[in-house]
């Protein structure tokens, strides 16, 4: 008998199959991953629009909430209003919620603009004020 040193064919393919499953799993979580953290950025600018809003309010009386109202105001990165801005914002104002004078509910909702469309996932905040004069 012959002593064959070496491998055969069949273990190199075998061995360039398994090694190619690896690769493709791993680039499928590379893109992923790129396109998680695309999205996770998306809310995150949202959500810090949303709240800055909420935080602009605080400054407003209790009785002049409801001029803050808007629907689709297009803002820019810093929350401003801006016609090329890249996001919409809608606040919306509930005066005398659940029947009581002294609370009135604010949802503001930030939504990014691509290709002049919204994403159609907003980010949404709600809050209650209250009137403790």
């Amino acid at each position: 008998m012959q002593n064959n040193k070496g491998i055969t064919l069949i273990e190199v393919v075998v061995s360039i199959a398994l090694a190619a499953v690896v690769i493709v799993s791993v680039l499928v979580v590379v893109a992923q991953n790129a396109t998680f953290s695309v999205r996770i950025d998306l809310v995150y600018d949202c959500a810090n629009l949303a709240r800055k809003q909420i935080d602009d309010l605080k400054r407003y009386n209790f009785r002049d909430l409801d001029r803050a109202a808007e629907v689709n105001t297009r803002v820019d990165e810093e929350g401003q209003p801006d016609i090329s801005g890249n996001y919409y914002r809608t606040t919306a104002i509930t005066e005398d919620y659940g029947g009581n004078d002294y609370l009135t509910k604010v949802k503001v909702s930030v939504d990014k603009i691509i290709d002049e469309k919204a994403s159609g996932h907003p980010v949404i905040i709600e809050t209650l004020f209250a009137d403790v004069d």
